[in-house]
Parts: C-alpha cells; structure tokens; sequence
C-alpha cells in the first residue's frame, strides 16, 4: 500500500485500502464489511467515498488506529 501522503484526499486514500484489502483476501471482502471494520456503516462509508459527507477528527483517529497509521500521517 502507498503512502497515504502520495494520494490527493483522504477519499481515494480509503478507497484503495479497500481494494488492497479485497485484493489480498481470497474470499471476497464486501465494502460493507470494510467500512465495519473501519468503523462506519456501510452507507456512510460510501457516502465519504462519493464526497458527499466529510470525515470528522475523532473519525479519522479511527480510522488510523484500525489501518495503523502514524500520527504524522493523520495530521489534518
């Protein structure tokens, strides 16, 4: 996975964790089973992917814990 720096927004940093986790998975990862455990429902997570909701400061801790990001790379 690249650094989450070389993406342009959040938005696409989180839609390729989902295709790197789907992708090293042999079964099928569904986005709503990646949005659980990221910490979203299903429905939020695809409406932060299309832009239509913002991440907020206590998401995005959760976010970081979950993927396992350092602080720098949480900085807002």
């Amino acid at each position: 996975m690249k650094d989450i720096r070389e993406f342009a927004n959040y938005r696409s940093f989180l839609a390729a964790c989902y295709e790197a986790e789907k992708a090293a998975h042999k079964s099928f990862l569904s986005i709503k089973s990646f949005a659980e455990k990221i910490g979203f429902s299903d429905s939020s997570f695809r409406m932060i992917l299309a832009g239509k909701r913002n991440l907020t400061t206590s998401n995005i801790f959760v976010i970081a814990k979950v993927l396992k990001l350092s602080f720098s790379q949480t900085e807002l």
